[in-house]
């Protein structure tokens, strides 16, 4: 990769950032209530992302940056709590 080209990832990194977003990863589970869970790296707790089909309909990417909201919900899943997707980009 091009000294430019790392350049331009850090300075969007850094644009991302400043808007609120979050480094995620997004993982498929086993479990038909909670498909996906999501991380973000920041805070290395598990959320269950519910709304993930609203923006990804084909392929869902593993690395992720994120806004979302927490939801006061009933949990869907043991090992995730429920938070509603503001925002996602492919990392």
């Amino acid at each position: 990769m091009s000294t430019k080209n790392t350049n331009n990832k850090n300075i969007d990194a850094e644009n991302l950032i400043k808007e609120g977003y979050k480094k995620g990863v997004l993982k498929a589970t086993s479990s038909t209530n909670c498909p996906y869970t999501l991380t973000v790296e920041a805070y290395k707790d598990t959320l269950d992302p519910i709304n993930l089909s609203d923006f990804f309909k084909e392929s869902i990417p593993e690395k992720v940056w994120v806004k979302y909201s927490s939801l006061r919900m009933k949990n869907r899943c043991n090992n995730g709590r429920p938070v509603s997707i503001n925002n996602i980009k492919k990392r």
